[in-house]
């Protein structure tokens, strides 16, 4: 694979492997056992029907419905108040209760079952916030990380605020915004449907602005917010394959919109079990590596994220998630079934098909992410930092075509690169060696731009 494709896969390999080390931990087992078999089970049996023919009477799902409601709900209450002590058996404990509690008000009618539909309607909205958020978050690590974003932007220079593949990004921008316009003119009597074509519309016309290449820096941050964009057109494909395609029922996009639920479960675990080593615990963890691992591990952070790390610490911001997506998976149950739950009635919701409420909340739910980040990077020095961190550049790196014309002029073997190298070698190790006993400074990178820039000079000359 080349430097590009190996940094991607190893950056989103590392999210899933360190997702799911973290969620079959002996700290998060419990919860994530409990979670998984509760959906899978509830899944399996509630929507049987549509394999052996049969459905379940509304009561019964009723009831399992609002056992995966109980524990959601038990999850996100844990998470809000003790979850950031760290006391272990008191968090099982608290979830427990809530969970019995909340489930015998529904049982016994004290709290009717309606209201089931209500808060996994509100658990469905918030995981599509979340998932969202943690979509961007993606981008802006994987841009933004000193290792893997450095290989992406390779010998780019700082003053360059080019959009990494703009123009696979631009093309992308034109055919959503081609989808945004088919969607407003889909049904000109349903107002949320004209509301969201149009904002897919404007969210493809901000999109284009970072391509215009009017900005001289902050390449990091325009091309993970371009990305997240872009990215979100899978969304605006799946309600127009809806509206157009499966405009009779189907369930063409669960699939993927399930494999998507999961990274982003994932990945947002990977970040919270990030937050110990950021906000200061768990200093141990930094023990064993250099400076400038630590350095990678301490540069800007906005201070929402410490201050959610303090309020709910990082069992309480898994437990949050999980309990986010229980709620997620029983209103996408409702929607299967048709039972009554909150999204019916939301007006920002009407007239439009329930298969598409979770890619029609995250849309908008970008659209006000790309928003609040593009004016926050302008207003406030502290958000571009943390927007646009410092990576390696490899400043020592040619200009692309000085760099081509070296390699081709060594396959022809026109110019002697050998000796150059030999030297450079020894150059090298004599600098290591003056700081070694003498403590001197050296720049190991100004040697190495030194003799590449005189092959350089040598294949120019052996080309004219």
């Amino acid at each position: 694979m080349t430097y590009l494709e190996s940094a991607i896969t190893d950056f989103t390999k590392s999210v899933l492997t360190d997702g799911l080390r973290t969620l079959f931990t002996k700290q998060y087992l419990p919860y994530t056992l409990a979670a998984v078999s509760l959906i899978v089970f509830n899944s399996v049996v509630s929507l049987s029907g549509n394999v052996f023919g049969y459905q379940l009477n509304k009561e019964t799902v009723d009831l399992l419905l609002a056992v995966e409601v109980s524990l959601g709900l038990a999850f996100v209450l844990t998470g809000l108040t003790i979850s950031r002590f760290e006391k272990y058996w008191l968090d099982i404990l608290l979830i427990f209760l809530f969970a019995g509690i909340i489930f015998y008000a529904f049982y016994t009618g004290i709290i009717s079952f309606v209201y089931v539909g209500y808060v996994a309607g509100v658990l469905f909205i918030l995981w599509m916030v979340v998932a969202t958020i943690s979509q961007y978050t993606f981008f802006r690590d994987l841009f933004g990380h000193y290792v893997f974003g450095g290989i992406l932007f390779f010998g780019k220079p700082e003053d360059d605020g080019k959009v990494l593949f703009d123009g696979t990004i631009g093309f992308i921008t034109l055919v959503n915004i081609g989808l945004g316009y088919l969607i407003y003119q889909h049904d000109k009597s349903n107002q949320s449907l004209q509301f969201l074509g149009l904002m897919i519309i404007v969210g493809g016309v901000l999109n284009f602005l970072p391509l215009l290449h009017l900005q001289n820096k902050g390449d990091v941050f325009f091309t993970a917010l371009t990305w997240f964009y872009a990215l979100n057109t899978i969304r605006t494909v799946s309600i127009v394959l809806q509206l157009f395609v499966f405009s009779g029922g189907g369930n063409n996009s669960s699939i993927v919109e399930t494999f998507f639920a999961l990274f982003m479960v994932l990945f947002a675990v990977h970040k919270a079990a990030q937050q110990s080593v950021k906000i200061g615990r768990k200093v141990s963890k930094l023990e064993n590596i250099d400076e400038e691992e630590v350095t990678m591990k301490t540069r800007p952070d906005l201070g929402i994220f410490r201050l959610v790390g303090k309020l709910f610490g990082d069992q309480g911001i898994v437990l949050l998630i999980l309990g986010f997506v229980v709620g997620y998976h029983a209103t996408q149950i409702q929607i299967r079934l048709g039972s009554e739950n909150l999204l019916n009635i939301i007006p920002f919701s009407e007239g439009i098909s329930p298969r598409i409420w979770s890619n029609e909340i995250a849309l908008l739910t970008a659209l006000v992410i790309y928003l609040v980040t593009l004016l926050m990077y302008f207003a406030f020095p502290k958000f571009r930092a943390f927007a646009s961190p410092e990576i390696y550049r490899a400043p020592w790196a040619p200009p692309y075509e000085e760099a081509k014309l070296l390699i081709t002029a060594i396959k022809e073997g026109r110019i002697d690169y050998k000796t150059d190298l030999l030297k450079m070698t020894a150059s090298l190790a004599k600098d290591q060696l003056s700081k070694k006993l003498l403590g001197k400074k050296v720049s190991h990178e100004k040697t190495i731009a030194g003799t590449l820039r005189r092959l350089i000079n040598k294949s120019k000359e052996k080309n004219e």
